[in-house]
């Protein structure tokens, strides 16, 4: 009588095995070389994951203009607080169900329970908008910065109101006012503690109020003014 062969459930040969480890591997490496993506590792489901990584960008170009369009360094932690929200992992929760791509898809709720129940999905968006919030804030700093030293050297050669303003084209009286809110915006000493930004306000608002005064419809630079000037974008 021929005897039956016992079934083995779950039973992996050993080329499987070594097949699904290398792909363990390379996935942990793939998470690896994204920043912070090794915390999705809890996950272990490879389509959410992915949906995960395309919905970051939408969410945080969505908090840098809105919620962290404000932000200062010192309230981080208060930032973490408000973006860890439920409101926020809906909004998540939302974008990842629209970036699905393979297998069967997840609900939006279904999406928002399994981030709720892992925090570090969580920080996974979080500590990346902040990261990016402070490079926007270093990157204005330097910009305020630049304009300050511009105006000074400006001042220093004795220049005219449109090289205070950093005018090189054709404006007219409204063009000319919104370019002394773009100035002012970064040099205003409400906004930039540099000791010289009060001077620099002060002439960015002499120049403009010299040149209104002239009531022309249109600004243009004097002839052998320099062309392509920088600071006027």
């Amino acid at each position: 009588m021929a005897s039956s062969s016992p079934t083995l459930t779950g039973y992996k040969s050993p080329a499987v095995e070594e097949d699904t480890e290398k792909q363990s591997r390379e996935r942990k490496a793939a998470l690896s070389s994204i920043p912070y993506g090794s915390l999705l590792l809890v996950l272990n489901d490879a389509n959410l994951e992915d949906a995960i990584i395309a919905a970051r960008p939408k969410i945080v170009d969505s908090w840098l203009k809105d919620e962290l369009s404000s932000a200062k360094r010192e309230d981080f932690e208060s930032y973490r607080e408000k973006l860890s929200s439920v409101k926020q992992i809906e909004k998540i929760s939302h974008e990842v169900c629209n970036e699905w791509k393979r297998g069967k898809r997840k609900t939006s709720a279904e999406i928002a329970n399994k981030i709720s129940e892992h925090q570090e999905v969580i920080e996974f968006f979080v500590e990346y908008a902040l990261d990016q919030c402070m490079l926007n804030i270093e990157s204005s700093r330097r910009e305020a910065r630049e304009e300050i030293e511009r105006i000074l050297s400006v001042q220093q050669q004795h220049g005219n109101e449109y090289e205070i303003l950093g005018i090189d084209k054709r404006l007219t009286r409204s063009q000319l006012r919104q370019r002394r809110r773009e100035i002012l915006s970064a040099v205003h000493p409400d906004k930039n503690k540099d000791a010289e930004a009060k001077n620099c306000a002060q002439a960015v608002n002499d120049a403009i109020d010299t040149l209104l005064e002239q009531n022309k419809t249109f600004y243009e630079p004097p002839v052998g003014y320099p062309q392509g000037s920088e600071a006027h974008k």
